[in-house]
């Protein structure tokens, strides 16, 4: 999942028989749609993609792995904000 302002990219990951099986990626404004009824990916394909790069970027960078591994309330908050949990 990564968050942009009122935007949200999501994307699904199923397990079965030991393997992941992804969903394709969905995108959400969060505040026009708080339920996330709606996905707006075919509406926004290029905010879709430049949310996608930022992910991958962050995904690869390590900071994805230090997250909530005793970061200071300054180093941490752009990135937890970022990675919070669903639900």
């Amino acid at each position: 999942m990564w968050l942009d302002n009122d935007w949200k990219l999501d994307r699904n990951v199923a397990y079965a028989d030991g393997k992941s099986i992804q969903d394709p990626f969905e995108l959400h404004n969060v505040i026009g749609d708080p339920g996330e009824q709606r996905n707006l990916i075919g509406l926004y394909p290029e905010l879709a993609e430049r949310m996608r790069r930022q992910l991958e970027s962050w995904s690869l960078s390590g900071e994805s792995q230090r997250v909530g591994r005793g970061l200071s309330q300054a180093q941490g908050s752009s990135v937890r904000a970022r990675a919070r949990p669903r639900g």
